[in-house]
């Protein structure tokens, strides 16, 4: 089962702050309420305190909020009914409702955009994004999160576009996209401790944590929890604390430290007990009873989960019901209770098409195949088996997983119409009848075997192709550096990793555009094969990382993925020996000139896709090195302040003031001349020294 399923509500948890107020007050404000005019002071007044009753007393939060609702379009009084809207999906959501929680939201949104509040358009889409990723569209989630991004950075409302770049981060992670996570995490972490803002960056923390729990790279995820700990308890936010603390226990139960685990959710539970959080507590009894399953617990598992499916009961939490429904089923089935098991994961799978939690639907799946392969019927575990399969395979296209939901929800009313007709049918079977079945099962049986060897065909053909697969990846070692590459052939996946200390550099050819039109393209090739063959040796000679080419331009860096304390020395050097052989090949065959940048600064490096596998690196400091060369001068080494800084006692340098940079304003440069003589000695560089 999915590590990142057991923890989705802390991921989305919509934070709402308000005071804490006892029950009898808020008797005494509704009573105040009720003698108001219909007005919109009274809606005002009604939606003020369904928020306050929103997480502990829901049901007469409803009831206000309906109120609220109607009132408000009675009196026409849009801006009291769009957060009247806004409340009613919130606590749809918190029901489990994601469905409707949508609905309500798009009648807020519309009503936003046309009183053209564009910061509450912008906070309501971001939630239609998270109900939409509580159904597993993903599409759709990210959809309504990019456009909650554009809308906050259109007015500047930076807490709101580091929201939606969180949230956006999310989506990638889940898709296994982990270099763009990371940059939209990072991107977000950067505003939220610009804006001071310490429990934003705390849930960042948790989030950056998340991620490198997913591609298991457990300590890191361990150093960035406990940052987000040491804040949250701080802040004295002990829900916060209680959320992290699960996290921090969900990891050693990752890594089968059970009893570790328990210390952390036990901790956790007793916070979130103390605070009369239902829903959290629900959350940890549920991972509390998977560790005891995982410990062949059963009889401890079985309360816990127990428990906690009563509180999401209570709460009215269905798409949570479904889930802990399905860690019921594994339990029954360590106790050797199969019919009970199966008849409740079939439960569960089946409300899980109908309310489309497509995740819930493939660990349904997966631990229905487990059941019916123990028990003997290959023919519905490999059936469950395919289905899992095929859905993750269309979890991020919609149309295509709507169209299964709709085959299956025929499906059911087919069996039930079938279900009548057998019942009729069994009071008038006789011995004869009897014989007759007794044969169809006979065969259904052989047939079911017959599935059972496809079954076993098909997935020894899928060994074969592994292996195959398997010796292939060596070729990863041509397209990759070579501890990446073994990353990825070991995992599956292959981490992003921060640089804090790496110099970039980047070359265009003056002419090429030029020449491409009227040079005979097999010599053009050529001349680029040449060159490029030529930066290739140079930059292996000082161990820099060549990244790509695109078109003429070459880029490469210095610095990774093995740290390099000389980087910035190393690359400059390498980057005038790139423009000492372009001044050599000069003449009729070599028309071209050449602009080369350097820039210093913090990258995150990485592979993305899933075919045709690219090393890359992202970054500020990538951008402002595309802009030293773009800013460069033909036949030069340009580079920024921070790479002169490196290099200024071993280099003779040539200020060139502060140059307007595009997207970056004025940025300090330096033309690089040549090595000063200690380095040259040092170094031996002979290449140098008749310059010089």
């Amino acid at each position: 089962m999915r590590t990142y399923t057991g923890q989705l509500l802390f991921l989305l948890t919509i934070h709402l702050f308000f005071g804490t107020l006892v029950y009898s007050q808020d008797r005494s404000d509704a009573n105040d309420i009720l003698l108001m005019d219909d007005d919109s002071n009274k809606v005002n007044a009604l939606n003020d305190l369904s928020w306050k009753l929103l997480f502990s007393h829901r049901d007469s939060a409803e009831s206000y909020i309906n109120e609220a609702i109607n009132l408000s379009g009675e009196i026409a009084f849009d801006r009291g009914k769009a957060k009247a809207l806004k409340c009613k999906g919130i606590l749809m959501d918190m029901r489990g409702s994601s469905a409707k929680a949508i609905e309500y939201w798009m009648e807020g949104q519309k009503i936003y955009r046309k009183l053209g509040n564009i910061k509450e358009e912008a906070n309501i889409l971001n939630n239609i994004g998270m109900a939409h990723f509580n159904l597993g569209s993903l599409g759709s989630s990210q959809l309504n999160y990019d456009q909650s991004l554009k809308l906050a950075r259109n007015i500047g409302y930076k807490k709101g576009e580091a929201r939606a770049l969180n949230n956006i981060a999310r989506i990638y992670d889940l898709k296994g996209e982990f270099v763009d996570a990371m940059g939209y995490y990072l991107q977000a972490l950067e505003i939220n401790r610009e804006l001071e803002n310490e429990l934003a960056l705390s849930k960042n923390l948790n989030n950056l944590g998340i991620i490198h729990q997913e591609v298991k790279n457990y300590p890191s995820a361990l150093e960035y929890y406990n940052e987000s700990l040491g804040i949250k308890r701080k802040l004295n936010r002990e829900k916060e604390v209680g959320i992290t603390l699960n996290n921090i226990g969900y990891i050693h139960f990752i890594e089968e430290r059970y009893d570790s685990a328990l210390v952390y959710f036990n901790e956790a539970l007793d916070l979130q007990a103390k605070l009369n959080a239902r829903s959290e507590v629900a959350w940890i009894k549920c991972n509390m009873s998977r560790v005891h399953f995982q410990k062949n617990e059963f009889e401890k598992a079985l309360p816990l989960i127990e428990e906690s499916i009563e509180i999401r009961k209570e709460l009215g939490e269905q798409g949570n019901i479904i889930y802990a429904n399905i860690i019921l089923g594994e339990i029954l089935s360590g106790l050797n209770r199969k019919s009970e098991a199966i008849e409740i994961l079939e439960g569960a799978r089946k409300a899980s098409i109908q309310d489309s939690i497509i995740f819930n639907i493939i660990d349904a799946d997966d631990a229905l195949a487990i059941l019916y392969d123990g028990i003997g019927d290959h023919q519905k575990a490999y059936a469950r088996l395919q289905e899992s399969e095929q859905l993750e395979d269309l979890s991020y296209d919609q149309e295509e997983f709507s169209k299964i939901l709709q085959k299956h929800s025929d499906h059911y009313q087919e069996i039930a119409d079938a279900e009548l007709e057998r019942d009729a049918a069994i009071i008038e079977k006789n011995n004869a009848q009897r014989k007759f079945f007794i044969g169809a099962m006979i065969a259904a049986i052989l047939a079911a075997l017959g599935l059972l060897n496809r079954y076993r065909y098909v997935r020894k053909n899928r060994n074969i192709i592994a292996a195959e697969k398997r010796r292939s990846d060596d070729l990863l070692l041509n397209i990759l550096p070579e501890k990446t590459a073994e990353e990825l052939k070991e995992n599956g996946t292959a981490k992003a990793l921060r640089f804090d200390q790496v110099s970039v550099l980047f070359t265009d050819f003056k002419g090429f555009t030029a020449a491409s039109g009227v040079m005979d393209p097999t010599k053009l090739v050529d001349i680029l094969h040449g060159c490029f063959s030529a930066f290739d040796d140079i930059v292996g000679k000082y161990n820099i990382e060549k990244i790509k080419t695109i078109g003429d331009a070459y880029m490469c860096v210095s610095g990774l993925p093995k740290e390099n304390p000389d980087h910035a020395r190393d690359l400059v050097l390498a980057g005038l020996e790139f423009q000492a052989y372009v001044e050599s090949r000069k003449g009729d065959d070599f028309p071209f000139t050449m602009r080369l940048g350097i820039n210093t600064g913090s990258v995150v490096a990485g592979i993305v896709g899933k075919k045709k596998f690219a090393y890359d690196i992202w970054g500020d400091a990538v951008n402002i090195a595309a802009r030293m060369e773009s800013n460069g001068e033909i036949g030069r080494v340009n580079v920024s302040e921070t790479t002169y800084q490196m290099i200024k006692d071993e280099f003779d340098c040539e200020p060139r003031g502060a140059i307007e940079a595009k997207g970056k304003g004025k940025l300090n440069m330096y033309f690089v001349n040549q090595p000063k003589n200690e380095l040259i000695e040092m170094l031996a560089l002979d290449q140098f020294k008749e310059k010089h």
